[in-house]
């Protein structure tokens, strides 16, 4: 009979044991299921953030150097003159090369025409819109887009977003006021 006893008392230990450790465990899944996406979120919060002032300070630096590049005194002659002169052209696209580094170190890119123009100045080459619009936009994006030259002398600014092969550039494109007679001239940044 204390034997029968014995293992009724047994059993029920047991059982409030394996309930007791059944009940210890699920709660210690649950909180640290609960840390892990507190962490998570932690992390996402913490990439997003420095995700969002690394492109903050390319998209500062990047504006500077176009207010820079405003007061360059070779970009103001190509501004002042009402027609093309290729040899002001040749020194802004050697002005535009100077920075070539930075501009790819920090991943923009800067480029001048006229107003309605459709010739560029990169810092690689000078070239035609359609061609320069194809290297960093889908063909359909390309379509879409070349007659923007004309379009931003009413726009003022524009800032697009142009899906490619590999993903998007984002283009910034304005007419911009220039040097002391605050001529204009149309900046490309691409992003």
């Amino acid at each position: 009979m204390k034997s029968k006893y014995f293992q009724k008392i047994i059993l029920a230990f047991s059982g409030i044991v394996i309930i007791y450790a059944s009940l210890i465990a699920f709660f210690y899944v649950h909180i640290q299921s609960g840390l892990s996406q507190t962490e998570a979120k932690r992390q996402a919060k913490s990439f997003l953030s420095e995700a969002a002032s690394r492109i903050d300070n390319q998209l500062e630096i990047a504006f500077n150097v176009k207010e820079q590049l405003k007061r360059n005194e070779e970009i103001i002659a190509l501004a002042d003159h009402k027609e093309l002169n290729y040899y002001n052209v040749l020194k802004v696209h050697k002005e535009l090369s100077s920075h070539l580094d930075a501009f790819s170190r920090l991943g923009y890119m800067i480029s001048i025409a006229k107003p309605n123009a459709t010739m560029m100045i990169t810092p690689q080459s000078t070239v035609e819109w359609g061609r320069y619009l194809r290297r960093y936009a889908s063909e359909e994006s390309a379509k879409q887009w070349e007659n923007l030259p004309q379009q931003l002398s009413q726009m003022d600014k524009q800032v697009i977003a142009l899906p490619t092969d590999e993903g998007g550039n984002l283009l910034y494109a304005g007419i911009e006021r220039v040097g002391r007679r605050a001529n204009q001239l149309a900046f490309y940044l691409w992003f």
